[in-house]
């Protein structure tokens, strides 16, 4: 098995539980936040932020000396030219040995993700290996990792209450014995989900980004955020842990729903790469993952919460997933007790290829051939100084308007809202407001899958940001 706890801090890693199968485990790995390191400086945009900032300190000083190492010029080219990224370097940290050896374990080699180009691997963990040195990379962690215990607590809390591990046993019919780890990495912009298997049982890891404390404030300031805190990581957790299971299905049915999915990318290629699933292949495998993800929210938080989280990836652009969803929830009744997931492929071929597929695209280009757009606001989009005495934010559209959806951004405040109303024609909306001095106001008009600024033929506002900064009071 393994050993992901580095030996000189027992404390940081915890165990959770000692099932027979699964097992569950929460802690860092000084072979993820090694090679994650490496992509920071190499420009990979899913390591952009460091969300410890005693963490991104201490980089800053610990490898000032060694930013224009070999190891950053391969890794900025394994990216441009293989696509090394996101999941793939989780793929590769987690099948070393140790951040001394630097060597890969044999028996991993074949089940390394493809993107790494296996003619030069050796070149690149060798120029790792010297980069370590250099940077004395070991003392940096072992300083470093204490950071992590909170995190270690916070992620052992969730996974406890979360079921995700035995529900994806029992969905996936998973025989082999199973060990399931979230790795919290202070370098992780979001969420990653690699395994591998060794010596016939199976591990599946979820690196996660952290959640410090300014984030933590945020989101427990929202209405009714405990509950919807606890569901949004539950299912994050379930979603990182399905990949291992719903990948391989959709890579193997690709050949077979190839030509949908390459009618369809187009109108969503926009909407996609913005979330950083740049082809109509991994369009696919997450359309298929989400489906299942939302099986999961199904069974564990009820219907309506299940078709809440869909509306918000059919917004997101996952144009597929209710027709998936609803497919798995099919076949699985009809499976009965000795179904699994994989046993539905032949008809999530036919789901994805069937002609209501394309009635939904179709319908989409429409909505989006007829979105209204901002004719002007007031005060402007970006407007610095703006009096806090204004009572008033006036938003034109370019057609007639059925609804409207104001909603919070992640950063700033909003205006203290009084009411709001459409003009005779329904194309000026004004906003009445209460302002105060030197203040941000950020708000969005839509926002995932609150789309209620809509017009009369049918179009849809796109998702639309407005930020204004108010002056001192006059």
């Amino acid at each position: 098995m393994q050993k992901l706890l580095t030996a000189g801090l027992p404390a940081v890693g915890l165990m959770i539980a000692a099932w027979a199968n699964p097992t569950l485990n929460v802690t860092p790995d000084e072979r993820v936040d090694l090679v994650s390191i490496v992509f920071h400086y190499a420009g990979n945009r899913e390591y952009g932020k460091i969300f410890i900032p005693e963490y991104a300190r201490a980089m800053e000083i610990q490898f000032a000396d060694v930013k224009e190492h070999p190891v950053i010029g391969m890794a900025r080219e394994f990216h441009d030219r293989y696509g090394v990224s996101y999941n793939a370097i989780a793929n590769l940290a987690l099948r070393l040995a140790s951040t001394e050896s630097m060597q890969l374990k044999a028996e991993t080699l074949d089940s390394l993700d493809p993107r790494w180009p296996r003619e030069r691997l050796g070149e690149f963990l060798k120029q790792l290996r010297d980069f370590a040195r250099q940077s004395k990379f070991s003392e940096f962690y072992a300083a470093q990792a204490p950071l992590y215990r909170t995190q270690c607590e916070f992620w052992q809390n969730r996974l406890e209450q979360s079921q995700a591990a035995s529900w994806a046993k029992r969905f996936y019919g998973e025989t082999r014995p199973l060990h399931f780890t979230v790795i919290p990495s202070a370098l992780e912009n979001g969420g990653v989900g690699p395994a591998l298997e060794m010596d016939g049982e199976f591990y599946c890891y979820m690196v996660s980004m952290v959640f410090n404390s300014e984030m933590r404030r945020k989101i427990e300031a929202e209405p009714g955020a405990a509950e919807s805190f606890e569901m949004r990581i539950s299912s994050f957790l379930a979603h990182e842990f399905s990949h291992p299971w719903t990948n391989p299905v959709a890579n193997a049915i690709y050949p077979q729903i190839q030509a949908t999915a390459e009618k369809i990318f187009p109108t969503l290629q926009e909407a996609m790469k913005r979330q950083s699933y740049g082809t109509p292949r991994t369009m696919m495998i997450e359309m298929l993952n989400r489906a299942a993800e939302l099986v999961y929210l199904h069974d564990r938080y009820g219907k309506e919460k299940a078709e809440r989280h869909l509306a918000v990836q059919k917004a997101n652009g996952f144009l597929l997933t209710e027709r998936l969803f609803r497919c798995i929830l099919a076949e699985r009744e009809k499976g009965g007790a000795s179904w699994r997931f994989s046993d539905g492929a032949r008809a999530y071929i036919d789901c994805i290829n069937a002609d209501e597929s394309l009635q939904l695209l179709h319908s989409l280009e429409l909505a989006i051939k007829n979105a209204p757009s901002l004719v002007s606001i007031s005060p402007e989009n970006g407007a610095k100084n703006v009096d806090p005495a204004t009572t008033e934010l006036v938003i034109t559209f370019s057609k007639p308007m059925t609804g409207m959806a104001i909603c919070m951004a992640d950063s700033g405040i909003p205006p203290q809202f009084i009411s709001a109303a459409y003009d005779d024609s329904r194309t000026v909306l004004t906003v009445e407001v209460q302002l105060k001095p030197d203040s941000e106001y950020r708000l969005w008009l839509n926002r995932n899958a609150n789309k209620n600024f809509a017009s009369s033929d049918g179009g849809v506002l796109p998702d639309t940001e407005y930020v204004f900064y108010t002056g001192p009071a006059r």
